[in-house]
C-alpha cells in the first residue's frame, strides 16, 4: 500500500480550527465567569446600600471590582485571539482555492 501523502495545508487548517474551538470554549467559560463576578458585585453594593459602608465590604466590593476588571480584559484577549485565528483561517483557505 502506497504512503498516504499529507497535505500541509490541510493540517494548518485543521490547527487553527483546534485553536479556535479552543478559544471559544475559553470564552464560554469565562462569559459564566464574568456573570458570576457581575452577580458578586451587585450583590456586595445592595448589602452596602441596605447596611451602610465598612471597611470588610468596600475591600470586598474592591476585590469584586477587580476580579470582574481582569475577567473582562481576559474575555477582551480571547476576542483579539479569535479574530486572528479566524483571518488565518480565511487568509489559508484563500491560499489554499477558497475549499477547505
Amino acid at each position: 500500500m502506497a504512503a498516504m501523502k499529507t497535505n500541509p495545508l490541510l493540517l494548518e487548517r485543521l490547527r487553527l480550527i483546534e485553536a479556535l474551538t479552543d478559544v471559544n470554549s475559553r470564552h464560554l467559560l469565562g462569559e459564566r465567569h464574568c456573570a458570576g463576578a457581575e452577580i458578586a458585585l451587585f450583590a456586595a453594593l445592595e448589602q452596602e446600600t441596605r447596611n451602610g459602608a465598612s471597611t470588610a465590604l468596600s475591600t470586598q466590593i474592591s476585590a469584586l471590582r477587580r476580579a470582574l476588571d481582569v475577567a473582562l480584559h481576559e474575555q477582551a484577549q480571547l476576542a483579539d485571539a479569535r479574530v486572528r485565528l479566524e483571518r488565518a483561517l480565511i487568509d489559508l483557505d484563500r491560499i489554499n482555492g477558497g475549499a477547505p
